[in-house]
């Protein structure tokens, strides 16, 4: 990692211990975000890493986490791209499905989380992306089904939690009226999953 970004300041474990935490120089603070997505492009064209969106907000707190080899780097150069956001997931208002287009839609969802829990994939990291693919399922699915497919695609994260996920999806169901099902399948694209 070191080697692939000079502008990379520090990187050690994350609080979980299974990712990582990385701190970059960047050229622009008044841009933060667009240098943000420019490095989540980045990083996941380098190292096929994905990225906690959580990131992006210069306000968010951040408890230490303990790295016994850290690396740190003071003399980072400053990073000079910038890209609008781009990466977030397909965020609209939902437009009314035909009984044929939304059976479609879930058996599509069902072939993917099949694709999902076959491979143990975790395609939830990042809060926003764990609450997007919620509010996707709720929308779609409701309560009961909904709330079952949320469990079998959240399950894979390394810090999956039953009741922490139950408390999610109750959220989800009271708050999914504009997200659509894209989301889900946006998020799968993004690693690698589709239903073809």
């Amino acid at each position: 990692m070191k080697k692939q970004f000079s502008s990379l300041c520090y990187a050690g474990l994350s609080i979980g211990g299974n990712g990582l935490c990385l701190v970059f120089r960047i050229a622009y603070p008044e841009r933060h975000k667009d240098q943000f997505y420019a490095l989540v492009d980045e990083i996941r064209e380098r190292t096929g890493l994905i990225v906690d969106e959580s990131g992006s907000d210069v306000v968010r707190l951040r408890v230490a986490s303990y790295d016994p080899k850290p690396y740190f780097n003071p003399n980072a150069v400053p990073y000079l791209h910038c890209k609008p956001n781009r990466y977030a997931a397909p965020r609209k208002i939902k437009r009314p499905m035909t009984a044929k287009v939304e059976e479609m839609a879930k058996q599509r969802c069902y072939l993917l989380i099949d694709i999902i829990c076959e491979k143990k994939k975790d395609i939830t990291r990042g809060r926003k992306i764990w609450i997007g693919i919620g509010q996707a399922l709720a929308g779609l699915f409701g309560d009961v089904e909904g709330r079952r497919l949320f469990h079998l695609v959240s399950q894979w994260h390394p810090d999956y939690y039953h009741t922490e996920c139950e408390s999610m999806f109750e959220w989800c169901m009271r708050r999914h009226s504009e997200v659509d099902i894209a989301t889900f399948f946006y998020h799968c694209r993004v690693h690698g999953l589709t239903f073809k």
